[in-house]
Protein backbone atom coordinates (compact mmCIF):
# COMPACT_ATOMS: atom_id res chain seq x y z
CA UNK A 1 0.00 0.00 0.00
CA UNK A 2 1.28 3.12 -1.00
CA UNK A 3 2.16 5.38 1.89
CA UNK A 4 -0.49 8.66 2.68
CA UNK A 5 0.92 11.93 1.78
CA UNK A 6 1.42 13.87 5.47
CA UNK A 7 -1.77 16.39 4.57
CA UNK A 8 -3.75 12.96 4.46
CA UNK A 9 -2.79 12.28 7.79
CA UNK A 10 -3.97 15.26 9.32
CA UNK A 11 -7.35 16.19 10.34
CA UNK A 12 -6.85 19.71 8.36
CA UNK A 13 -5.79 20.02 5.00
CA UNK A 14 -5.40 23.18 2.77
CA UNK A 15 -6.85 22.04 -0.14
CA UNK A 16 -10.27 22.21 1.69
CA UNK A 17 -9.85 25.68 1.83
CA UNK A 18 -11.12 27.08 -1.38
CA UNK A 19 -14.85 27.96 -1.19
CA UNK A 20 -15.26 30.58 1.55
CA UNK A 21 -16.34 34.27 1.32
CA UNK A 22 -14.59 36.77 3.69
CA UNK A 23 -16.46 38.83 6.25
CA UNK A 24 -16.18 40.68 9.20
CA UNK A 25 -16.38 43.46 11.38
CA UNK A 26 -14.62 46.61 13.14
CA UNK A 27 -16.81 48.67 15.53
CA UNK A 28 -15.81 51.64 17.85
CA UNK A 29 -17.37 49.85 21.12
CA UNK A 30 -18.25 53.18 22.47
CA UNK A 31 -20.30 54.13 19.45
CA UNK A 32 -18.27 57.26 18.92
CA UNK A 33 -17.49 57.36 14.54
CA UNK A 34 -14.28 58.34 12.82
CA UNK A 35 -13.50 58.35 9.26
CA UNK A 36 -10.96 55.78 11.03
CA UNK A 37 -12.88 53.08 11.33
CA UNK A 38 -14.20 53.36 7.94
CA UNK A 39 -10.93 53.18 6.09
CA UNK A 40 -9.96 50.02 8.64
CA UNK A 41 -12.52 48.54 7.33
CA UNK A 42 -11.84 48.88 3.61
CA UNK A 43 -8.52 47.49 4.54
CA UNK A 44 -10.13 44.29 6.14
CA UNK A 45 -11.67 44.27 2.60
CA UNK A 46 -8.76 44.50 0.77
CA UNK A 47 -7.34 42.01 2.63
CA UNK A 48 -9.48 39.83 2.31
CA UNK A 49 -9.62 39.57 -2.14
CA UNK A 50 -8.35 36.00 -2.01
CA UNK A 51 -11.62 35.06 -0.01
CA UNK A 52 -13.62 36.43 -3.31
CA UNK A 53 -14.79 34.22 -6.12
CA UNK A 54 -14.00 35.40 -10.04
CA UNK A 55 -14.33 33.88 -13.66
CA UNK A 56 -12.98 33.81 -16.86
CA UNK A 57 -12.28 37.36 -15.89
CA UNK A 58 -9.70 38.71 -13.56
CA UNK A 59 -11.09 41.66 -13.07
CA UNK A 60 -14.79 40.77 -12.25
CA UNK A 61 -15.43 39.64 -9.18
CA UNK A 62 -18.47 37.69 -7.50
CA UNK A 63 -19.75 40.86 -5.38
CA UNK A 64 -18.08 42.38 -2.07
CA UNK A 65 -19.20 45.41 -0.06
CA UNK A 66 -19.19 47.25 3.06
CA UNK A 67 -22.28 47.99 5.57
CA UNK A 68 -22.27 50.82 7.96
CA UNK A 69 -24.12 52.47 10.62
CA UNK A 70 -25.04 55.63 9.09
CA UNK A 71 -22.55 58.10 8.17
CA UNK A 72 -24.66 61.49 9.43
CA UNK A 73 -21.83 63.95 9.10
CA UNK A 74 -21.35 62.69 5.28
CA UNK A 75 -24.86 63.71 4.51
CA UNK A 76 -25.47 66.72 6.17
CA UNK A 77 -21.90 67.64 4.70
CA UNK A 78 -23.37 66.86 1.25
CA UNK A 79 -26.64 69.16 1.82
CA UNK A 80 -24.77 71.89 3.09
CA UNK A 81 -23.02 72.46 -0.70
CA UNK A 82 -26.91 72.93 -1.94
CA UNK A 83 -27.59 75.34 0.86
CA UNK A 84 -30.25 72.08 2.37
CA UNK A 85 -30.18 71.54 5.78
CA UNK A 86 -31.10 68.00 7.39
CA UNK A 87 -33.28 66.83 10.45
CA UNK A 88 -31.45 65.57 13.49
CA UNK A 89 -29.97 62.36 13.42
CA UNK A 90 -32.91 59.88 13.63
CA UNK A 91 -35.45 62.04 11.64
CA UNK A 92 -34.48 61.43 8.16
CA UNK A 93 -33.37 57.83 6.27
CA UNK A 94 -31.52 57.70 3.09
CA UNK A 95 -32.15 54.76 0.58
CA UNK A 96 -29.45 53.58 -1.57
CA UNK A 97 -31.06 52.88 -5.18
CA UNK A 98 -29.81 50.36 -8.48
CA UNK A 99 -31.40 51.87 -10.98
CA UNK A 100 -30.78 51.46 -14.80
CA UNK A 101 -28.07 53.14 -16.01
CA UNK A 102 -29.19 54.75 -18.87
CA UNK A 103 -29.58 58.39 -17.81
CA UNK A 104 -32.63 58.86 -19.46
CA UNK A 105 -34.33 55.78 -17.90
CA UNK A 106 -32.84 55.90 -14.62
CA UNK A 107 -34.38 59.82 -14.39
CA UNK A 108 -37.86 58.48 -15.14
CA UNK A 109 -37.59 55.46 -12.32
CA UNK A 110 -36.32 57.85 -10.38
CA UNK A 111 -39.04 60.22 -10.45
CA UNK A 112 -41.64 56.82 -10.04
CA UNK A 113 -40.02 55.87 -6.74
CA UNK A 114 -39.50 59.23 -5.36
CA UNK A 115 -43.38 59.71 -5.93
CA UNK A 116 -44.47 56.74 -4.59
CA UNK A 117 -42.30 57.74 -1.30
CA UNK A 118 -44.74 61.00 -1.15
CA UNK A 119 -47.62 59.47 -1.53
CA UNK A 120 -46.43 56.97 1.16
CA UNK A 121 -46.18 60.14 3.30
CA UNK A 122 -42.41 60.37 3.36
CA UNK A 123 -41.57 63.90 2.29
CA UNK A 124 -38.22 63.14 -0.15
CA UNK A 125 -35.99 65.73 0.85
CA UNK A 126 -33.22 65.65 -1.64
CA UNK A 127 -31.87 62.90 -4.30
CA UNK A 128 -28.38 62.45 -5.24
CA UNK A 129 -26.59 60.43 -7.67
CA UNK A 130 -23.61 58.41 -5.87
CA UNK A 131 -20.09 59.18 -7.68
CA UNK A 132 -17.98 55.98 -9.00
CA UNK A 133 -15.50 54.99 -11.58
CA UNK A 134 -16.68 52.93 -14.15
CA UNK A 135 -13.06 51.76 -15.02
CA UNK A 136 -12.56 50.58 -11.58
CA UNK A 137 -14.43 47.02 -12.58
CA UNK A 138 -14.51 44.25 -14.83
CA UNK A 139 -16.03 44.27 -18.27
CA UNK A 140 -19.17 41.65 -17.17
CA UNK A 141 -19.83 44.34 -14.19
CA UNK A 142 -19.89 47.17 -16.56
CA UNK A 143 -22.15 45.51 -19.12
CA UNK A 144 -24.83 44.86 -16.38
CA UNK A 145 -24.22 47.85 -13.93
CA UNK A 146 -27.10 49.88 -12.97
CA UNK A 147 -27.53 53.03 -11.49
CA UNK A 148 -26.61 54.46 -8.26
CA UNK A 149 -29.02 56.64 -6.35
CA UNK A 150 -29.25 57.81 -3.09
CA UNK A 151 -32.96 59.39 -1.67
CA UNK A 152 -32.73 61.24 1.77
CA UNK A 153 -36.56 61.05 2.88
CA UNK A 154 -37.61 62.98 6.36
CA UNK A 155 -39.88 61.18 9.10
CA UNK A 156 -43.11 61.84 9.52
CA UNK A 157 -44.33 63.65 12.21
CA UNK A 158 -46.91 60.35 13.21
CA UNK A 159 -44.40 58.06 13.24
CA UNK A 160 -42.22 57.75 16.33
CA UNK A 161 -38.18 57.70 16.24
CA UNK A 162 -36.20 54.69 16.34
CA UNK A 163 -37.57 51.18 16.43
CA UNK A 164 -40.96 52.61 14.69
CA UNK A 165 -39.06 54.70 11.89
CA UNK A 166 -37.02 51.88 10.90
CA UNK A 167 -40.46 49.28 10.97
CA UNK A 168 -42.34 51.88 9.00
CA UNK A 169 -39.32 51.79 6.59
CA UNK A 170 -39.63 48.45 6.29
CA UNK A 171 -43.11 48.54 5.14
CA UNK A 172 -42.45 51.48 2.65
CA UNK A 173 -39.63 48.98 1.32
CA UNK A 174 -41.53 46.02 0.41
CA UNK A 175 -44.54 48.57 -0.57
CA UNK A 176 -42.05 49.51 -3.67
CA UNK A 177 -40.47 46.17 -4.08
CA UNK A 178 -43.90 44.88 -5.30
CA UNK A 179 -44.50 48.39 -7.23
CA UNK A 180 -41.09 47.77 -9.09
CA UNK A 181 -39.15 45.34 -10.98
CA UNK A 182 -36.30 44.22 -9.14
CA UNK A 183 -34.10 44.48 -12.71
CA UNK A 184 -35.30 48.15 -12.58
CA UNK A 185 -35.10 49.46 -9.31
CA UNK A 186 -33.17 47.46 -6.20
CA UNK A 187 -32.51 49.07 -2.85
CA UNK A 188 -29.96 48.25 -1.17
CA UNK A 189 -30.56 49.50 1.77
CA UNK A 190 -33.22 51.75 3.49
CA UNK A 191 -32.91 52.92 6.51
CA UNK A 192 -32.28 55.95 9.25
CA UNK A 193 -29.24 53.47 11.01
CA UNK A 194 -27.36 52.29 8.24
CA UNK A 195 -26.49 52.21 4.78
CA UNK A 196 -24.68 49.68 1.99
CA UNK A 197 -22.22 49.83 -0.71
CA UNK A 198 -22.15 47.28 -2.36
CA UNK A 199 -21.57 46.00 -6.40
CA UNK A 200 -20.25 42.87 -8.80
CA UNK A 201 -16.98 43.85 -7.35
CA UNK A 202 -13.92 42.54 -6.35
CA UNK A 203 -13.07 43.32 -2.34
CA UNK A 204 -10.03 45.87 -3.88
CA UNK A 205 -12.60 47.21 -5.64
CA UNK A 206 -15.15 48.61 -3.55
CA UNK A 207 -12.83 51.37 -2.16
CA UNK A 208 -11.77 52.35 -6.11
CA UNK A 209 -14.93 52.40 -7.23
CA UNK A 210 -16.99 54.39 -4.88
CA UNK A 211 -14.84 57.42 -3.99
CA UNK A 212 -17.32 58.47 -1.52
CA UNK A 213 -15.99 55.78 1.40
CA UNK A 214 -13.15 57.96 1.49
CA UNK A 215 -14.32 61.30 2.15
CA UNK A 216 -12.96 62.80 5.25
CA UNK A 217 -16.74 62.65 6.72
CA UNK A 218 -17.73 59.41 5.68
CA UNK A 219 -17.15 58.51 9.51
CA UNK A 220 -19.08 55.42 11.40
CA UNK A 221 -19.35 53.46 14.43
CA UNK A 222 -19.74 50.35 12.59
CA UNK A 223 -18.74 49.12 9.34
CA UNK A 224 -19.27 45.41 8.40
CA UNK A 225 -17.75 43.87 5.23
CA UNK A 226 -17.58 40.98 3.29
CA UNK A 227 -15.96 39.02 -0.06
CA UNK A 228 -18.32 36.88 -1.85
CA UNK A 229 -17.41 33.70 -3.29
CA UNK A 230 -20.63 32.53 -5.29
CA UNK A 231 -21.73 28.75 -4.47
CA UNK A 232 -25.46 28.55 -5.28
CA UNK A 233 -26.23 31.50 -7.63
CA UNK A 234 -24.11 33.42 -10.11
CA UNK A 235 -23.03 36.73 -9.58
CA UNK A 236 -24.96 39.77 -9.78
CA UNK A 237 -25.18 43.56 -8.63
CA UNK A 238 -27.75 42.65 -6.39
CA UNK A 239 -26.25 39.40 -4.73
CA UNK A 240 -23.78 41.22 -3.47
CA UNK A 241 -23.03 40.86 0.33
CA UNK A 242 -23.81 42.52 2.63
CA UNK A 243 -27.53 42.94 2.69
CA UNK A 244 -29.54 44.91 4.91
CA UNK A 245 -28.41 43.47 8.18
CA UNK A 246 -25.74 40.65 7.48
CA UNK A 247 -22.63 39.38 5.74
CA UNK A 248 -22.48 35.20 5.58
CA UNK A 249 -19.45 32.81 5.03
CA UNK A 250 -20.65 29.44 4.28
CA UNK A 251 -23.83 27.09 2.64
CA UNK A 252 -27.54 26.41 4.00
CA UNK A 253 -27.64 22.90 3.61
CA UNK A 254 -31.33 22.32 4.53
CA UNK A 255 -32.55 25.25 2.23
CA UNK A 256 -35.37 23.50 0.97
CA UNK A 257 -36.66 22.41 4.62
CA UNK A 258 -36.40 26.03 5.96
CA UNK A 259 -38.22 27.16 3.20
CA UNK A 260 -41.04 24.97 2.98
CA UNK A 261 -41.16 25.90 7.07
CA UNK A 262 -41.29 29.74 5.89
CA UNK A 263 -44.03 28.74 3.43
CA UNK A 264 -45.85 26.92 5.91
CA UNK A 265 -46.07 29.79 8.49
CA UNK A 266 -47.15 32.49 6.21
CA UNK A 267 -43.33 34.05 5.82
CA UNK A 268 -42.85 35.64 2.38
CA UNK A 269 -40.20 34.95 0.44
CA UNK A 270 -39.00 37.70 -1.36
CA UNK A 271 -37.49 35.81 -4.80
CA UNK A 272 -37.05 32.14 -5.23
CA UNK A 273 -33.59 32.91 -7.38
CA UNK A 274 -31.98 34.46 -4.27
CA UNK A 275 -29.32 32.82 -2.90
CA UNK A 276 -29.60 31.07 0.24
CA UNK A 277 -27.59 34.38 2.22
CA UNK A 278 -30.19 36.80 1.04
CA UNK A 279 -32.82 34.10 2.22
CA UNK A 280 -31.52 33.05 5.56
CA UNK A 281 -31.72 36.77 5.94
CA UNK A 282 -35.12 36.99 4.63
CA UNK A 283 -36.47 34.71 7.63
CA UNK A 284 -34.18 36.50 10.33
CA UNK A 285 -36.20 39.96 9.15
CA UNK A 286 -39.25 38.27 9.44
CA UNK A 287 -38.59 37.55 13.45
CA UNK A 288 -37.11 40.55 14.00
CA UNK A 289 -40.04 42.77 12.64
CA UNK A 290 -41.88 41.01 14.70
CA UNK A 291 -40.45 42.01 18.24
CA UNK A 292 -37.39 39.50 18.55
CA UNK A 293 -33.75 40.90 18.40
CA UNK A 294 -31.42 39.90 15.63
CA UNK A 295 -28.66 38.19 18.00
CA UNK A 296 -32.68 36.23 19.15
CA UNK A 297 -33.47 35.92 15.63
CA UNK A 298 -30.22 34.04 14.78
CA UNK A 299 -29.91 31.79 17.94
CA UNK A 300 -33.34 30.65 16.94
CA UNK A 301 -32.59 29.85 13.49
CA UNK A 302 -28.84 28.05 13.70
CA UNK A 303 -29.22 26.59 17.52
CA UNK A 304 -26.55 25.54 19.33
CA UNK A 305 -26.05 22.20 19.92
CA UNK A 306 -28.73 21.12 22.76
CA UNK A 307 -29.24 17.42 23.01
CA UNK A 308 -28.69 15.47 26.62
CA UNK A 309 -24.97 14.95 26.31
CA UNK A 310 -24.14 18.90 25.97
CA UNK A 311 -22.45 20.79 28.62
CA UNK A 312 -25.04 24.42 29.12
CA UNK A 313 -27.14 25.88 31.46
CA UNK A 314 -30.94 24.43 32.07
CA UNK A 315 -31.98 28.21 30.95
CA UNK A 316 -30.04 27.63 27.58
CA UNK A 317 -31.43 23.88 27.06
CA UNK A 318 -34.73 25.23 27.42
CA UNK A 319 -34.50 28.33 25.07
CA UNK A 320 -33.78 25.98 22.38
CA UNK A 321 -35.83 23.22 22.89
CA UNK A 322 -38.75 25.78 23.30
CA UNK A 323 -37.55 26.91 19.28
CA UNK A 324 -37.09 23.28 18.08
CA UNK A 325 -40.91 22.76 18.53
CA UNK A 326 -42.15 25.49 16.27
CA UNK A 327 -38.90 26.14 14.04
CA UNK A 328 -36.99 24.72 11.16
CA UNK A 329 -33.19 24.90 11.83
CA UNK A 330 -31.16 26.14 8.97
CA UNK A 331 -28.54 23.98 9.45
CA UNK A 332 -24.61 24.47 7.63
CA UNK A 333 -21.60 25.82 7.79
CA UNK A 334 -21.99 28.95 8.97
CA UNK A 335 -20.39 31.94 10.11
CA UNK A 336 -22.06 35.04 10.39
CA UNK A 337 -21.73 39.47 10.64
CA UNK A 338 -24.85 41.58 11.40
CA UNK A 339 -25.92 44.77 12.64
CA UNK A 340 -28.76 47.35 12.75
CA UNK A 341 -26.66 50.00 13.16
CA UNK A 342 -26.42 50.21 16.71
CA UNK A 343 -25.78 46.42 17.67
CA UNK A 344 -23.26 45.23 15.58
CA UNK A 345 -22.05 40.96 16.18
CA UNK A 346 -20.85 37.34 14.96
CA UNK A 347 -22.04 33.83 15.47
CA UNK A 348 -20.85 30.62 14.40
CA UNK A 349 -23.09 27.54 13.40
CA UNK A 350 -23.22 24.48 15.82
CA UNK A 351 -20.11 22.84 14.04
CA UNK A 352 -18.13 25.99 13.96
CA UNK A 353 -16.45 24.96 10.07
CA UNK A 354 -16.10 28.66 9.63
CA UNK A 355 -13.36 30.60 11.14
CA UNK A 356 -14.09 33.65 12.96
CA UNK A 357 -11.75 35.59 15.29
CA UNK A 358 -11.73 38.53 17.58
CA UNK A 359 -9.55 41.21 18.79
CA UNK A 360 -10.37 44.08 21.32
CA UNK A 361 -7.65 47.18 21.06
CA UNK A 362 -6.90 49.53 24.13
CA UNK A 363 -8.45 51.93 21.93
CA UNK A 364 -12.17 50.30 22.55
CA UNK A 365 -12.15 48.77 18.50
CA UNK A 366 -13.06 45.38 18.18
CA UNK A 367 -12.34 43.61 14.82
CA UNK A 368 -14.12 40.13 14.12
CA UNK A 369 -12.86 38.49 11.03
CA UNK A 370 -12.85 35.26 8.96
CA UNK A 371 -8.95 35.41 9.48
CA UNK A 372 -6.11 37.48 11.34
CA UNK A 373 -4.29 40.36 10.20
CA UNK A 374 -6.86 41.97 8.51
CA UNK A 375 -6.11 45.18 10.36
CA UNK A 376 -2.59 45.85 11.72
CA UNK A 377 -2.44 46.04 14.94
CA UNK A 378 0.25 46.08 17.81
CA UNK A 379 0.71 43.83 20.06
CA UNK A 380 0.74 45.70 23.00
CA UNK A 381 -2.36 47.39 21.76
CA UNK A 382 -4.34 44.23 22.36
CA UNK A 383 -6.36 43.97 25.35
CA UNK A 384 -8.58 40.77 24.19
CA UNK A 385 -8.25 37.85 21.51
CA UNK A 386 -9.52 34.99 20.43
CA UNK A 387 -11.87 32.42 18.42
CA UNK A 388 -15.39 32.08 18.48
CA UNK A 389 -15.74 28.69 19.42
CA UNK A 390 -19.40 26.29 17.49
CA UNK A 391 -22.35 28.09 18.50
CA UNK A 392 -20.74 30.98 19.80
CA UNK A 393 -21.84 34.99 19.54
CA UNK A 394 -20.10 38.19 20.46
CA UNK A 395 -22.44 41.45 20.26
CA UNK A 396 -21.49 44.83 20.57
CA UNK A 397 -24.62 47.37 21.99
CA UNK A 398 -22.67 50.64 20.82
CA UNK A 399 -25.22 52.64 23.03
CA UNK A 400 -23.76 51.51 25.88
CA UNK A 401 -20.17 50.26 24.87
CA UNK A 402 -21.03 46.69 26.54
CA UNK A 403 -19.70 43.30 25.09
CA UNK A 404 -22.11 40.28 25.69
CA UNK A 405 -21.40 36.64 25.03
CA UNK A 406 -23.72 33.76 23.92
CA UNK A 407 -24.86 32.77 27.55
CA UNK A 408 -25.74 35.78 27.76
CA UNK A 409 -27.57 36.57 25.07
CA UNK A 410 -30.27 33.20 25.15
CA UNK A 411 -30.56 33.45 28.72
CA UNK A 412 -31.25 37.29 28.69
CA UNK A 413 -33.47 36.97 25.17
CA UNK A 414 -36.83 38.80 25.83
CA UNK A 415 -40.21 37.12 25.97
CA UNK A 416 -41.29 35.09 23.22
CA UNK A 417 -43.74 36.21 20.86
CA UNK A 418 -45.57 33.14 18.94
CA UNK A 419 -44.97 32.91 15.40
CA UNK A 420 -48.17 34.23 13.81
CA UNK A 421 -49.54 36.82 16.53
CA UNK A 422 -47.02 39.92 15.58
CA UNK A 423 -47.89 43.13 15.31
CA UNK A 424 -46.06 44.26 11.75
CA UNK A 425 -48.65 43.67 8.69
CA UNK A 426 -47.88 40.95 6.34
CA UNK A 427 -46.49 43.64 3.30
Amino acid sequence: MDRLKDDDKLMYSPKFEHAACGMGFITQVDGHPSHEIVEKALTMLQRMNHRGGTGAEPDTGDGAGILMALPDAFFRNQMAKYELTLPKFGDYAVAQLFLPHDADEKASMLKAVTSQIDAAGFPVLWTRNVPFVYENCGPAAQQSMPGFVQVVLQRPVDINPGQDFEDHLYILRRQLEKTFDRQSMYICSLSSRTIVYKGMLHAYQVSLFYPDLHDPQMKSAICLIHSRFSTNTFPSWDRAQPFRFLAHNGEINTLKGAENWMTSHGIEIYDEDDSDSAKLENCMEYLYRHGRSIPQSLMMMVPEAWGSGTEMSDEQRAFDEYNATFMAPWDGPAALCFTDGIQVGAFLDRNGLRPSRFTLTKDNQLVVASESGVVDVDPSDIVDKGILAPAEMILVDTSTGRISKTDELSVNAPKLIPINNGSMPTV
